[in-house]
């Protein structure tokens, strides 16, 4: 299918991996994430946190400093000035980081439901293994035909939909209304395909390797 389907692209000669950036990228990650490990144990207050936190944020900017000044770099910072691109990624931050407590099995939410009255992991995973399954095809195909714009922002609204149902659960709900208020979400992914499609197609043809590594 590969042979078949995907465009033979061929980069530009003379291409030189920036190892500066990548050394302070890594630094700045695994900085943050040994901050983020750390805390749960010894607090926010920690010195060794905040030592760690410190680092992280001063490699980051090191990292973008270094970003606009080296000639080939490992993140290319004027791809963020197309409005497209710079919304669309925002965009798919902010779902994922929403769709954290409520899409993941093993997350904040179906780990509370269970802790207080039900056993709804099985649920959980189900409705996940649905919404991952089928509904990206069905958007990619619709948005090939009718744009990206309305389906994206339809996706968005199902997904506000899913969101406000899920705020409604309590300690008293039973397992078929925590079924019922997970509905909408069987259809949450109709947001993340044509949203990939419009981060693609706004970038240049020679950046879609670093493009495709941008959005989380």
């Amino acid at each position: 299918m590969v042979l078949r389907f995907v465009p033979s692209i061929q980069p530009a000669g003379g291409q030189r991996f920036d190892f500066a950036g990548g050394l302070t990228l890594l630094a700045s990650l695994l900085s943050m994430l040994l901050a983020l490990s750390l805390s749960q144990q010894s607090g926010f207050t920690d010195r060794w946190w905040l030592a760690l936190l410190g680092a992280g944020a001063g490699s980051l900017l090191l990292f973008v400093w270094i970003e606009r000044r080296v000639a080939q770099p490992m993140v290319d910072l004027e791809l963020f000035r197309n409005r497209l691109f710079s919304i669309s990624l925002i965009t798919a931050l902010i779902c994922f980081i929403a769709m954290a407590g409520t899409n993941n099995p093993d997350a904040v939410l179906p780990a509370r439901c269970t802790g207080i009255r039900h056993p709804p992991g099985r649920l959980a995973a189900g409705r996940h293994t649905v919404v991952v399954g089928g509904d990206g095809a069905i958007s990619g195909n619709l948005s090939d035909r009718l744009g990206v714009r309305p389906i994206t922002m339809v996706g968005l609204a199902v997904m506000l939909g899913g969101f406000l149902a899920v705020s409604t659960l309590g300690t008293q709900t039973t397992a078929l209304g925590y079924a019922l208020r997970f509905i909408p979400w069987v259809w949450a992914g109709i947001f993340q395909s044509p949203n990939n499609s419009a981060i693609m197609g706004a970038a240049p043809r020679g950046r879609l390797g670093i493009v495709s590594a941008c959005w989380p």
